[in-house]
C-alpha cells in the first residue's frame, strides 16, 4: 500500500517474556505458555477469555478458548482491532487483511486495508455509511465494516459494482492499494454503454471521460437529472458536467431561454479539453438543431462554421457585432455569415442570405438586383471567403462576382450599400442596391433608368467609370447613338442618325433646333438658333 506505515515487525515468543514484569513469573494467576500458546489465568485459576489484557505498554487479546490471538482481526463490541504476530494490539497503523468468507464483493481485491487509531480501534463509518479520516495529510474513506473504500463511492459509502461505477457516485478514492481521496481531474477510459439525458450524448461515442472532484471536499461535480448543466470553474476556466458527473464537450444547452442576440447553446471545446470557450472564435460543426433552424445541411455534411462567444460563453446571433475592430454578421443560430446579405434592421438585425444571387435576380443590362427598397433593410457585404475572413467590407470599388458576371459595388462606412433611392447621387455616380451603374467598355455610354422615386430624376447617361455625363454635352456611343444631357446629366434627346446628332447638339447648347430643307422641301438637318 502506498502509505507511510507498514505492518508491525514480528517478535519471537521469547521476546514476549520481556514485555512486562507480569509475564516473567508464573504463579497461580497471570500469563502462562502452554503448548506454544499464551494464556492468562484469573484468580480462580480459570482461563481469561474474550478479553483484553495489558502487559507493559501493550494490550493482548484472549480468544474464545483463552489462547492469546496473533496476526488477526479482533471484533470486540462495535469495533475492529488488530493484533500483530506477537499478539500486541496495533495502533496508528495500516494493516492489509485478506478477504474472509463473508466478503462477498464482486471482483474482491487480494486484501482490504484497515487503519487502527491511537486507541487501537479501526476507523469505521457511522450511520452515514462513510467515514472520512485524514491520515498523514491525506483523506481516506472507511465503510461500516471498517474497510478502506476505493474507486467510485456513493455519499453513503456504497461501491457500484456494475460496468458503470461512476453512476450515483460522489467520491473517488483511488485503487484498492491506495485509497486516498481524489481531489482533481480524473480520466476514465473504460467506456460506458449509457448516455446522458441532460446533454443527449452517448458515452459510447467518447474515447475518454473526465470527472472533477472538488479540492475542498472531494465531491464530484454534477447536476441533477433533468436540470441544466452544472458548471464549475477550475483554474480559471469553466467546465460543464452532466447528471453522472461526466464533463461535457462541444455544443451544449446551458439555459432554457436565450436573448434575441445571444444563444443559450455554448461551446465547451473538445473532449480532451472541455473548457467553455469565451471571448473567442469557434470553428465547429453546428448541431442538428441549428441546421433545423436554418435549413442548412452543415451538420449532415460535417461542415464547420464560424461562431463567436462573449465573456459569458454565449454565442452571438441575429446581430452585427464589432470584434477586434471589425464587424461581423451572425445569423439566427449564431453562424457567421459571409457574402452579400440583406439585413433587416428593425428585427434584431436578422439576416436573409442572398449570396447565391442568380441571373434572374440581377439584370445584366440594367445592373440592378431585383429587390424592393425597404427602409428597414440594407444590403451588406461580409467577404466571400467565410473560412478565413467574413468581416464587413466598405468602399466604392468592391468587385463581387455574381454567377458568371462581376459587378462593382459600393458600401458606406457603416456597411450599408449605396442606393440612389435613399442616398441620391454619390460622387456623381448612381448605385442601386449597391451596384455601380456604368457602361461597358464596348458601350462607351449607357442610359440608366433609375427606379421611379418621387422627386428624383428618371434617366441619366453614364460613362464606363459610372460617372454621369453632364455640362450640356452631346456624345455618341458605340452603337452610333447620339445623346444630349443637361447640366445634371439628365437625358434630353437621343437617336442614331445625323438628325439625332443635330438635335442632341442643339439641346446641349440650349438652343432651338430649326429644320433645314432642300429644294424639294425635304428636311436635311437642323440648325441651332
Amino acid at each position: 500500500m502506498r502509505k507511510q506505515t507498514k505492518l508491525v515487525a514480528v517478535l519471537s515468543a521469547a521476546a514476549l517474556l520481556a514485555i512486562g514484569a507480569s509475564m516473567t513469573s508464573f504463579a497461580a494467576r497471570g500469563w502462562q505458555e502452554e503448548n506454544g500458546s499464551w494464556y492468562y489465568y484469573s484468580n480462580d485459576d480459570d482461563y481469561v477469555t474474550n478479553e483484553w489484557k495489558k502487559s507493559g505498554n501493550n494490550w493482548f487479546y484472549l480468544g474464545d478458548d483463552g489462547a492469546m490471538l496473533t496476526d488477526t482481526l479482533v471484533e470486540d463490541g462495535n469495533y475492529m482491532y488488530y493484533v500483530n504476530a506477537n499478539g500486541a494490539m496495533v495502533t496508528n497503523s495500516w494493516v492489509a487483511v485478506e478477504p474472509g468468507d463473508d466478503d462477498y464483493e464482486d471482483n474482491a481485491p487480494d486484501h482490504y486495508w484497515y487503519y487502527f487509531g491511537s486507541n487501537g480501534k479501526a476507523y469505521k463509518a457511522g450511520d452515514s455509511g462513510l467515514s472520512i479520516k485524514t491520515i498523514n495529510g491525506k483523506k481516506y474513506g472507511f465503510d461500516s465494516d471498517s474497510k478502506m473504500v476505493y474507486g467510485f463511492v456513493t455519499e453513503d459509502g456504497q461501491k457500484n459494482q456494475d460496468e458503470n461505477p461512476f453512476v450515483d457516485a460522489m467520491y473517488y478514492f483511488g485503487d484498492s492499494d491506495d485509497g486516498a481521496m481524489h481531489t482533481d481531474w480524473l480520466q476514465y477510459m473504460d467506456g460506458s454503454d449509457l448516455s446522458s439525458t441532460v446533454v443527449d450524448k452517448d458515452y459510447a461515442d467518447m474515447d475518454e471521460m473526465w470527472f472533477y472532484f472538488k479540492p475542498s471536499n472531494g465531491k464530484m461535480v454534477k447536476t441533477e437529472a433533468g436540470a441544466n448543466l452544472k458548471t464549475q470553474t477550475v483554474r480559471g476556466n469553466k467546465y460543464g458536467f452532466d447528471e453522472n458527473g461526466v464533463m461535457v464537450y462541444e455544443w451544449n444547452e446551458t439555459s432554457t431561454e436565450s436573448s434575441a442576440t445571444k444563444s443559450g447553446i455554448k461551446y465547451f471545446s473538445d473532449q480532451t479539453d472541455g473548457h467553455l470557450k469565451k471571448n473567442s472564435w469557434i470553428y465547429a460543426v453546428p448541431t442538428q438543431e441549428m441546421d433545423d433552424a436554418t435549413g442548412n445541411t452543415d451538420y449532415e455534411d460535417d461542415t464547420s462554421r464560424w461562431f463567436y462567444s462573449n465573456a459569458q460563453g454565449e454565442t452571438y446571433k441575429n446581430v452585427i457585432k464589432k470584434i477586434n475592430g471589425k464587424k461581423y454578421l451572425f445569423n439566427e443560430v449564431g453562424e457567421m455569415e459571409s457574402g452579400l446579405q440583406w439585413v433587416t434592421l428593425a428585427d434584431a438585425k436578422t439576416s436573409t442570405d442572398v449570396a447565391n444571387i442568380t441571373d434572374d435576380d440581377t439584370d445584366e443590362s440594367t445592373q440592378i438586383i431585383e429587390h424592393e427598397n425597404d427602409a428597414n433593410e440594407a444590403l451588406y457585404y461580409f467577404s466571400d471567403n467565410g473560412d478565413t475572413d467574413g468581416s464587413m467590407k466598405t468602399g466604392k470599388n468592391i468587385k463581387i462576382e455574381l454567377d458568371d458576371d462581376t459587378f462593382t459595388f459600393g458600401f458606406k462606412t457603416n456597411g450599408k450599400a449605396y442606393d440612389y433611392r435613399n442616398d441620391g447621387l454619390e460622387d456623381k455616380k448612381i448605385y442601386i442596391n449597391g451596384i455601380l451603374q456604368k457602361a461597358g467598355i464596348d458601350e462607351k455610354y449607357k442610359l440608366v433608368e433609375t427606379p421611379n422615386v418621387e422627386g428624383m430624376k428618371a434617366q441619366y447617361l453614364v460613362g464606363t467609370s459610372g460617372t454621369i455625363v453632364g455640362t450640356k454635352k452631346y456624345v455618341k456611343d458605340a452603337d452610333d447613338n447620339w445623346w444630349s444631357v443637361d447640366t445634371e446629366g439628365v437625358v434630353e434627346n437621343h437617336g442614331s442618325d445625323d438628325y439625332a446628332k443635330d438635335l442632341a447638339r442643339c439641346a446641349s447648347q440650349n438652343k432651338t433646333a430649326v429644320e433645314k430643307t432642300n429644294n424639294d422641301g425635304e428636311v436635311t438637318g437642323y440648325t441651332c438658333k
